[in-house]
């Protein structure tokens, strides 16, 4: 009798600490909220790949760099589903021919720059079965030319991710693959994707990590091999690469609760992400942030700019944007319309109101709205018996100014034509739109000087793959040269851009009649 005992008391520890079966039920489905920590330290302190049956797992110091709140939702508040229905020609029963599709959504929280190109609110869409969870469309915003886009791809195979129920053995392939054709868009890019995905269930057992410990998981080795083709304006170019992650998972949690990704670079799985369920904790904010287009320009159409921001910052439950006009926002990821070219320092502020007192982090960039058709320009003819200002936009106001009278508005010089009753040295204020500026102070009078001859400096070859030269008009004297990136940073001081990576640069000529700034293209 006593053996019979050991036996049944042997036989209940199994069922309790026995390997698991985890079901569609226990995934996550919608307003299924998580707190996920992540981290890219100290990754090698950790063997990831050792496994087995009844195993013990740990990993309690793992370090938290970041912190994330995934959230599951309904695919029909994605924002995506009137994009997908019309891409699809479901023009009268959308509705329908969506809810079959999808029934789960989760939003990326991170947007990205690709090629000059935002893409934003990027959101995947699921279709959750008691037999499988699939991924079979993303949704996303792009923004090109300064124009918001909604962008919808669905998979020509379906991404399946996971087979249910998961069990301890399962060994199974499942193929995949979707294509972008940006042509549509005017953009002369196609990317194509290709993917095998491998799920073996090798292990089973208790996992230690910072949040706790977990008696009951199982280990899943997911191989996903990508084959990648673009073509653009050179032709097609492939590369093919192996990611291999490892995820632990508890039937009490709705989302593995330990996930560990690299990449696989000459036969050896390098770990470079991991994830797992936490609490939320006071971390250090960063406040990280891009825009496109990157050099903006001023539309003569809109008599605007408009740029579209995208953040990567982390630890963050704020936003908190200033874009250098007096504009503000707390979106993730605003565009923002500038209505004068010129320069602007952009101001993001990272806010962890979790922690008390609340931790910020700014980070700041200058944004160069250029004027490339001078569609504002501040330049004025001189001849022997008036000043002209160049410019003539519908709706420009003018008022001319004596400089020698500490820029004295001229009573009735309110004409785009100014004829000087005497010598002396005279500016005008010009305000089109929303934009006003003061012209340079001008000699009257001066050397006559035509219509037709330029009133601007011009830098030749451009573009150029070195040395820059100059032609100025008459009366211009060049005294200094400054060379600015696209960030707005002085890179040099000359007109030998030699030394300079390939690229667009600003080149800020200052002359005795003023400043002038010139896009330069660099071979």
């Amino acid at each position: 009798m006593k053996h019979l005992y050991l036996f049944l008391a042997c036989l209940g520890l199994t069922s309790v600490f026995g390997q698991i079966t985890y079901t569609s039920s226990n995934f996550a489905g919608i307003g299924a909220t998580t707190i996920l920590s992540s981290t890219q330290l100290n990754t090698a302190a950790y063997d990831f790949t050792q496994t087995g049956t009844n195993y013990a797992w740990n990993y309690p110091l793992l370090d938290v760099t970041s912190q994330d709140t995934q959230v599951w939702s309904d695919p029909n508040n994605s924002g995506y589903k009137t994009s997908w229905c019309f891409t699809n020609g479901y023009i009268f029963n959308c509705n329908s021919n969506f809810n079959s599709q999808f029934n789960l959504a989760l939003a990326q929280r991170d947007g990205a720059i690709l090629g000059g190109y935002g893409l934003t609110n990027i959101v995947s869409h699921y279709q959750k079965t008691n037999a499988a969870l699939t991924n079979k469309m993303f949704g996303a915003q792009m923004t090109a030319g300064g124009n918001i886009i909604p962008v919808t791809v669905s998979y020509t195979v379906p991404d399946q991710e996971y087979n249910f129920p998961i069990q301890y053995n399962d060994n199974y392939t499942n193929p995949s693959s979707f294509t972008i054709d940006l042509n549509s868009l005017g953009i002369p890019v196609i990317y194509q994707t290709d993917n095998q995905r491998t799920n073996v269930v090798e292990g089973w057992g208790s996992l230690v990590t910072p949040y706790g410990t977990f008696a009951n998981t199982l280990k899943m080795k997911t191989t996903i091999v990508s084959n990648v083709t673009i073509t653009g304006d050179a032709g097609p170019t492939s590369s093919v690469q192996t990611t291999i992650s490892y995820k632990w998972f508890d039937q009490q949690y709705r989302v593995p609760v330990l996930e560990v990704t690299g990449n696989e670079i000459n036969g050896l799985w390098v770990p470079a992400q991991i994830t797992y369920v936490d609490i939320q904790r006071c971390l250090q904010p960063t406040a990280m942030f891009g825009y496109v287009p990157v050099l903006p320009d001023y539309d003569p159409a809109t008599l605007s700019a408009p740029v579209s921001f995208i953040t990567s910052a982390q630890n963050y439950q704020q936003l908190q944007w200033n874009f250098g006009d007096g504009g503000t926002s707390t979106s993730q990821n605003p565009t923002h319309t500038y209505q004068c070219p010129g320069v602007y320092t952009v101001t993001l502020s990272a806010i962890n109101t979790f922690c008390v007192p609340s931790v910020t982090e700014q980070m700041s960039l200058n944004v160069v709205v250029t004027d490339s058709q001078n569609v504002l320009s501040n330049a004025v003819v001189v001849t022997n018996t008036e000043l002209t200002a160049e410019r003539t936009n519908p709706g420009t106001t003018y008022q001319w100014l004596d400089c020698n009278m500490n820029n004295a508005p001229i009573a009735g010089a309110v004409g785009q034509i100014y004829v000087p009753a005497g010598p002396g040295q005279y500016a005008v204020a010009l305000t089109t739109g929303n934009c006003s500026s003061v012209s340079d102070c001008y000699d009257f009078p001066t050397l006559s000087t035509s219509h037709h001859e330029f009133s601007q400096p011009r830098l030749y070859p451009n573009p150029t793959k070195g040395v820059l030269h100059i032609e100025l008009p008459v009366n211009n004297q060049l005294n200094s040269v400054r060379v600015l990136d696209i960030l707005g940073q002085e890179v040099a001081q000359s007109l030998n851009l030699s030394a300079l990576a390939k690229g667009l640069y600003l080149v800020e000529l200052h002359t005795n009649q003023g400043t002038f700034t010139l896009k330069v293209l660099k071979e």
